[in-house]
């Protein structure tokens, strides 16, 4: 939305160029865009905060679910863990590491095509 904002002001004021030039209103369009691309730059650097911090919870948590998938069966069940278990257990939490990895892919590259979509079909 900030995006969709600083563009159209740059839009109006590309447009309105000869109007501007004319009357010296660069100084009043200037820090319109200027705010406008602040908030862009806010609103981008929250969201690359926020795929950072998913990005390291994906690398981590798969580590982290076997870890506790052990520390569960051990401690809380009271079981044995034994080579055999531990190994079948860490190749099954391996295959399923691709398919839940690939799945918040997915589901941002899904939201990007919604909201690209939209903007077409407005446009249209």
């Amino acid at each position: 939305q900030a995006k969709d904002r600083r563009i159209q002001l740059t839009v109006e004021m590309f447009s309105n160029m000869r109007i501007i030039k004319m009357n010296a209103w660069e100084r009043v369009f200037g820090p319109r865009v200027q705010s406008a691309r602040s908030t862009e730059v806010q609103a981008l650097m929250a969201n690359a905060a926020l795929k950072a911090l998913s990005q390291y919870m994906w690398v981590l948590s798969p580590s982290m679910i076997v870890f506790i998938t052990f520390i569960t069966h051990v401690l809380v069940l009271g079981h044995r863990l034994d080579a055999s278990t531990a190994f079948t257990v860490v190749a099954l939490f391996g295959l399923m590491r691709t398919p839940l990895t690939a799945a918040p892919q997915a589901l941002t590259a899904f939201a990007e095509a919604r909201t690209s979509l939209k903007r077409v079909q407005d446009f249209l």
